[in-house]
């Protein structure tokens, strides 16, 4: 209840697998992705490695997609400062389901040039 979505969370109560998954990866970050921390925790190593390095491409699409400005230094505390709502848990789940739900909604993006 302490952690991602948990009790007391400014974001809201949000309980699932995925926001857990969220909340391992997170606990491993900040444990400077050591491998104790996954042994202790029963956590596979190999699969938070990848799923940083998806992190560190994504954000690398989101910049080349003009979503985020590029500060010139491709690090996690960058990463951190481009999700203002990284605290949502609500927001963070509606984003799963965004994603896991084909045509939930639809982008329309405005038309360019006269």
């Amino acid at each position: 209840e302490n952690g991602f979505g948990g009790k007391g969370w400014p974001g809201g109560t949000v309980k699932g697998d995925l926001i857990a998954v969220i909340a391992a990866y997170r606990a491993w970050s900040k444990e400077k992705k050591s491998q104790k921390f996954c042994t202790n925790h029963a956590l596979n190593s190999t699969s938070l490695r990848e799923m940083d390095r998806l992190r560190k491409q994504f954000h690398d699409l989101i910049i080349d997609a003009g979503l985020v400005s590029n500060s010139g230094v491709n690090d996690t505390a960058d990463m951190d400062d481009c999700n203002i709502a990284s605290d949502d848990a609500l927001l963070t789940s509606c984003c799963i389901v965004g994603g896991l739900y084909p045509n939930i909604c639809t982008l329309i993006r405005p038309k360019r040039g006269p």
